[in-house]
């Protein structure tokens, strides 16, 4: 093990602090999920692509509804034919070990993090979730589960009358939609838990942020937050990030250049032994 990675988990195993896990897609790339950026990215309307950022918005669902729920589907098939990885196990086994003092912020709508152990008590899944949609009237703050019914297959499937009435709103009819946060949208407690999750990053004594590119706000404001106060840093990615060299520039941080698979079994060995 790296000198500085032993020196930052000696000094949080002895300290017994809180620790905090950030996942973002790298995670579940390696479960077999792609990601938004690459060729899955995209959606077929008649002659015209639309690329994630576009399907991504409340705009595109409210001007085509359907449209953005086949793609969503079409994605959420996708996750569900994947598996969590070691890399989520180990992070299944830090919640076990560490109890309250772990909390675990994902990125990633796939659900993968609560398949594999983790709970949704201790999980802030502060984009939501793909295989949940609530009413896109805002009817109330209520979420549910998709239907096993509604599925889409391939791109080329299409919704059908029954599928539609599925995802209507159980209590005023009108169209769900997907439990995401899309891109023309803000974070929220009710729907998203923000503010818990920043007062409990107030607490992390470590933070450990795993395959993220830190596109999205929540990234960087996390990392930052720890930074400012005081705590230590641990970046795990294969390629470059720009959180790697903010915890390589810090007081007490390190970069892991490698996948989570191959580093969160080890740092969950040394710190949970």
């Amino acid at each position: 093990m790296e000198e500085k990675l032993q020196q930052i988990l000696n000094e949080f195993k002895e300290n017994e602090g809180n620790l905090t896990i950030l996942t973002g897609a790298g995670i579940s790339v390696e479960s077999g999920i792609p990601t938004f950026r690459g060729a899955d990215g995209y959606w077929t309307v008649g002659s015209v692509n639309y690329q994630f950022q576009q399907i991504g918005t409340f705009t595109f669902f409210e001007d085509k509804p359907l449209e953005s729920w086949k793609w969503f589907l079409y994605r959420k098939g996708v996750c569900g034919r994947s598996k969590p990885n070691l890399g989520h196990m180990a992070v299944v086994d830090f919640e076990k070990h560490l109890q309250d003092r772990f909390r675990l912020i994902t990125q990633n709508v796939d659900g993968l993090h609560l398949l594999a152990g983790n709970s949704e008590e201790k999980t802030f899944q502060v984009h939501g979730n793909i295989n949940q949609m609530r009413c896109s009237k805002e009817c109330s703050y209520d979420i549910y589960d998709i239907p096993d019914k509604v599925q889409v297959p391939d791109r080329n499937a299409s919704l059908t009358d029954e599928m539609i009435k599925l995802l209507c709103c159980p209590k005023c009819k009108a169209m769900t939609r997907p439990h995401v946060l899309w891109w023309d949208e803000s974070y929220n407690e009710h729907h998203f838990r923000i503010h818990s999750t920043r007062a409990w990053v107030d607490q992390t004594d470590l933070l450990i942020t795993v395959g993220t590119s830190a596109s999205a706000n929540v990234a960087c404001t996390t990392v930052y937050q720890v930074k400012d106060n005081g705590g230590s840093l641990i970046d795990i990615n294969p390629a470059y990030s720009p959180l790697g060299d903010i915890a390589k520039h810090s007081h007490s941080g390190t970069q892991c250049t490698g996948t989570s698979s191959e580093y969160l079994p080890i740092i969950r060995d040394f710190l949970l032994s």
